[in-house]
């Protein structure tokens, strides 16, 4: 009996877990320490995204962000943060992804409109950002996230184009999502 009800806790205590480890910037330090790559900002972006009932009248309830990688990145990071579509929340200049990255500064980080959630993607080839935007199947970059809400995660290049794809899970709720990616690596500034 105590054996199934542990396993009960297991089970129950997997199925609350993050679908993606949660990157912290001390993680990114701490991964980055004696290095003397630098950070360049790629992209900083707001896109709103319909509710997938109101895109069935017009708009969208997804979004492509195109990044394109300096050359000699080794790795890019990148933070997403969820609000509701009527949020106007925006980061201060000290507390933008990019300056907090090239200032060393581990402050945290605005969590977003918990319960609103996304599905994001890396779309490595026009064809699938196609495919996707269309509501077709498509093979995403790497791990797909699906069900989440705002994060920061790293991503190594696999070529220099490539786009973000987004997607409002939400049948009522439009939401603002604000994406912010940073390249790492040894640049000529």
């Amino acid at each position: 009996m105590k054996t199934k009800f542990r396993l009960l806790l297991c089970a129950l205590f997997l199925a609350v877990l993050p679908a993606h480890s949660q990157l912290t910037l001390e993680n990114i330090f701490n991964a980055i320490q004696n290095s003397s790559n630098s950070f360049m900002c790629i992209t900083e972006k707001s896109v709103i995204l319909n509710s997938t009932g109101n895109a069935l009248l017009g708009g969208s309830s997804v979004v492509s962000i195109q990044v394109t990688l300096p050359q000699n990145t080794q790795k890019w990071y990148y933070r997403i943060t969820v609000l509701k579509k009527s949020d106007t929340y925006n980061y201060q200049a000290n507390e933008k992804f990019c300056y907090l990255l090239q200032n060393n500064m581990k402050a945290a980080t605005y969590s977003g409109a918990i319960g609103y959630n996304i599905d994001f993607f890396l779309i490595g080839h026009s064809g699938q950002l196609n495919s996707f935007l269309n509501g077709d199947t498509f093979t995403p970059l790497g791990k797909p996230f699906y069900n989440v809400n705002s994060f920061i995660h790293e991503a190594s290049p696999t070529n220099s184009n490539l786009w973000i794809g987004i997607r409002n899970i939400n049948n009522v709720q439009g939401l603002r999502v604000i994406v912010e990616a940073v390249a790492w690596g040894k640049f000529n500034n």
